[in-house]
């Protein structure tokens, strides 16, 4: 069973998992609606069988003084480009938001502690190295293998 998991926005990913073979295909998030319908819907998404189900990361709102309106903007575009193509295709998808499936991949912050986004960044990426060692994991796809990892221990 193939899982899909999407970390919507300019500087995020798409990964791909075999639940079998544990193979792992993870690219940078596409930058137009075609490209996001050629990773997604595809019936041979990047080269393989067709996905059985997806998680996707639901947007948060802007907080004050931590992200600017232009990149909720086009993270929010990001996302509807791919729950369209995820529809579409009739994939199974979740949305999940930061909060539940980074607190369940234990990459959630620490109570009380302040870090800055390049620290977190960091976390999420030791993380998703640590779970796919084949991987050379950058922080454009370290969130996308968490959810895709998110997206096998919930969904399969």
């Amino acid at each position: 069973m193939w899982f899909l998991g999407l970390d919507p926005g300019k500087t995020g990913g798409i990964a791909w998992l075999d639940d079998d073979s544990l193979e792992v295909i993870v690219v940078k998030m596409p930058a137009t609606y075609r490209d996001v319908w050629e990773a997604i819907g595809s019936p041979v998404g990047a080269g393989k069988e067709r996905v059985s189900c997806a998680c996707l990361e639901k947007i948060c709102t802007a907080r004050p003084g931590k992200t600017t309106m232009q990149a909720i903007t086009g993270v929010r575009e990001s996302f509807g480009a791919c729950l369209m193509a995820l529809t579409a295709a009739e994939i199974r998808c979740e949305t999940v938001m930061p909060v539940k499936w980074q607190g369940a991949m234990s990459v959630r912050r620490p109570r009380g502690k302040e870090e800055t986004q390049s620290e977190k960044k960091n976390r999420h990426k030791q993380k998703a190295q640590e779970l796919f060692p084949q991987v050379k994991v950058t922080h454009a796809i370290a969130d996308a293998l968490l959810l895709v990892e998110y997206a096998r221990r919930t969904m399969g």
